[in-house]
């Protein structure tokens, strides 16, 4: 059979570029850049031009488990929901849970039949990753604009854009999270190219630093503090007076100018270890550029301070007049969404919207529609939960305290885990359900435009798409999960034609879109909308009051001494979170431990080093690796991996914010040290992992 090529989309992040894959026959041989695409133009990363090896990887899922042996689907899912039925029964909707992992986020015809699963159910039992890492960022945004669903992104193309300041955000590795920044490297390079400035501040100099104007090395978790000096002395001189006086209340600004005099420089470079110097060579670049957009990703939204942070960053853009206008940031309405054209808004609390968290930590609330991640194991423990089904992620390594977690894991009467990989969290569940792949499936994404990604490749062997293992669990419980559609009959295109019907309210926008297909189609680039008819009483909320009583916490932390150590959470080029787009024995898939060579002196260690870190919460070992790029003082290790685990050095406890249920996963206080003697360690792969487990179960 000749060689093929096929256009569709890269969905190991939401930046969703397109690409071109080679197949031969039903193997995957190659994948690069499609460079007639105009919003990516070729570019593809390391996680996309690897998807031919995880596309084949030795670990893929090819059949159903049960209970530790090969099952197949039909079997499987008669089990799982006889077992689940008499739970419901016996113990009421609520002892059913599901938890939606990164892996499920871009499988868009998944979500909502998750979703329809439990509401058909009447399980409030749900739980994703949201509130791992950017819970922050939606209530922030609920706080100060009324709505969850409201983000400005920074467009590189806007001629009348000149400064970016980039908080936390390493977009040239992860494309960034909830505003999308695709082919990162290029454009800022372009927009630098033609007059724009950029200053990065990150106590790590990464890629996107080394691609900046300027790179400022903060502290670690004192990123809140940059932003109220800047904000502050912008309020004196600087910001956009009449852009302010129109979109925010008298009694805000008054009460935000009081609760920001505490922030001198003389205070702010102390604490953030940044030389005065430069913080006023930053806030003379912003009143130069007056309008400017400011980005973060996780590396705010994991720390402690990450919801003061968020809104201070919000400030910031509302004080210089950046927000919904050209030259600053833009507010995407999306194609399908088409925000613009609502009239409808019902915007939030104050407070944002919020609801009664779980019986076992009723000092959490509940937010987006979800109880908090933190509290899935409490729930476990106090026997509400019972059974609970993993959609494309895993506890074991995104959860604070995994230990704890897998404890509790195990404890349940069902685990169902539907995945397209062996894990360690397939070797621990009771039932397995192998899920198509990303080339396997057809998928609607819309982060930064709407565009059909087409299916490349048949499924082999009994995977089967995510959203029809999930209706089958839900027809067998005597519910309808597809809105009259046979899931046997329904195919990804039938349902993505009437989510896209639905949506834009006719038959003629769904073939738009499929005679699009991967080109995708734009929202018009409109600004002023937001202004104009999204914000609660037409204005931004500058001063929520629960978050100035919060202010003064920022200036009450003990920053670390001379000698103390601080941990960041980064990511890593060919993962997205837990999932490794290059198998296990690839030397760019293991997490490893980033130490500035002067504090692996201090602590007598040197490369490769098999190190201990640890914090009050717990220890992990790492392969060593002298980092000079790092700030002196702080060590960094990736999230995402099971061994080494950096969620072993966190609790689900101690430093979780009970406004948004995010536990603190950077900028944690640490102690390195050398490992100690131990007998040689046989690593093996997960696949192996699997069996050696699966038959210890049976046994």
């Amino acid at each position: 059979m000749p060689m093929t090529l096929h256009p569709t989309l890269c969905r190991c992040c939401s930046a969703a570029c397109a690409i071109l894959v080679e197949r031969d026959g039903d193997r995957i041989v190659r994948v690069h850049g499609d460079r007639d695409n105009a919003r990516t133009r070729g570019y593809v990363c390391a996680k996309g031009a690897s998807l031919p090896d995880f596309h084949h990887h030795p670990d893929r899922l090819e059949g159903a488990w049960l209970r530790g042996r090969e099952s197949d689907v039909d079997r499987c899912l008669d089990d799982l929901s006889s077992e689940l039925g008499r739970l419901i029964e016996q113990h009421g909707p609520d002892c059913l849970g599901v938890y939606q992992g990164t892996g499920a986020v871009s499988d868009s015809l998944a979500i909502p039949t998750i979703q329809a699963l439990l509401e058909k159910v009447g399980s409030s039992q749900f739980y994703s990753a949201a509130t791992v890492d950017v819970a922050p960022a939606f209530r922030a945004a609920e706080m100060v604009c009324g709505s969850s669903t409201l983000f400005p992104t920074w467009v590189p193309e806007d001629e009348a854009g000149s400064f970016l300041l980039c908080l936390g955000f390493n977009p040239a590795v992860s494309h960034g999270y909830l505003t999308m920044l695709p082919d990162a490297t290029r454009r800022m390079q372009r927009f630098r190219e033609r007059g724009g400035r950029i200053w990065v501040v990150d106590p790590r100099k990464t890629r996107t630093a080394s691609l900046a104007d300027e790179h400022l090395a903060i502290r670690p978790g004192t990123d809140g503090l940059l932003l109220a000096w800047l904000v502050r002395e912008l309020m004196r001189k600087g910001a956009d007076f009449e852009d302010l006086e129109a979109m925010t209340a008298e009694e805000d600004r008054a009460a935000l100018e009081r609760a920001l005099q505490p922030f001198t420089l003389e205070t702010v470079s102390r604490a953030t270890g940044l030389p005065r110097s430069k913080l006023r060579g930053l806030l003379a670049e912003i009143r130069r550029a007056g309008r400017i957009a400011v980005t973060a990703a996780t590396g705010i939204t994991l720390g402690q301070h990450a919801l003061v942070t968020e809104w201070l960053r919000w400030a910031l853009l509302i004080v210089t007049g950046s927000l919904d206008r050209s030259g600053g940031m833009w507010f995407n309405p999306g194609w399908l969404a088409r925000l613009d054209e609502r009239s409808d808004w019902q915007s939030a609390p104050p407070e944002g919207h919020v609801g009664p968290g779980p019986a076992s930590r009723p000092e959490l609330i509940r937010s987006l529609d979800q109880n908090p991640c933190v509290a899935l194991a409490d729930e476990i423990e106090a026997g509400h939960l019972r059974a609970l089904i993993v959609a494309g992620g895993s506890p074991l390594t995104a959860f604070p305290d995994p230990v704890r977690t897998e404890a509790a894991l195990r404890s349940l009467d069902l685990l169902v885990t539907i995945d397209i990989q062996h894990t360690p969290l397939t070797k621990i569940s009771s039932h397995v359900l192998p899920a198509t792949g990303q080339l396997e499936r057809a998928d609607l994404v819309h982060e930064t435009q709407t565009a059909l990604a087409p299916a490349v490749v048949e499924p082999v062997a009994d995977r089967r798409p995510m959203w029809w293992l999930v209706a089958q669990i839900g027809r067998r419980l005597g519910h309808d999960l597809l809105d009259g559609f046979d899931p046997d009959e329904a195919t990804d295109e039938s349902l993505i034609r009437r989510m896209v019907a639905s949506g834009r309210a006719g038959r003629d926008a769904a073939e738009e879109l499929v005679r699009a297909g991967s080109r995708g189609l734009d929202p018009s680039r409109a600004v002023g909308w937001v202004r104009a008819h999204a914000l609660p009483d037409g204005r931004f909320r500058l001063a929520p009051d629960q978050l100035l009583k919060r202010l003064p916490d920022l200036l009450a932390d003990d920053w670390p001494g001379e000698g103390d150590l601080m941990l960041v959470s980064s990511r890593q080029l060919r993962r997205t979170n837990s999932t490794a787009y290059v198998p296990k024995t690839s030397s760019h898939n293991e997490p490893v431990l980033h130490v500035h060579p002067v504090d692996a002196r201090a602590a007598g260690l040197s490369k490769g080093d098999r190190a201990r870190l640890e914090t009050n919460s717990g220890s992990v070992l790492a392969e060593l690796q002298l980092d000079s790029e790092l700030r002196p003082g702080v060590v960094s290790l990736s999230h995402g991996g099971y061994d080494p685990n950096v969620c072993r050095l966190t609790s689900s406890v101690e430093r979780v914010d009970p406004l948004t249920g995010q536990p603190q996963m950077t900028g944690l206080a640490v102690r390195l040290g050398v490992r100690p003697p131990r007998e040689p360690e046989r690593r093996s792969s997960d696949h192996e992992n699997f069996d050696r487990g699966a038959q210890s179960k049976v046994e």
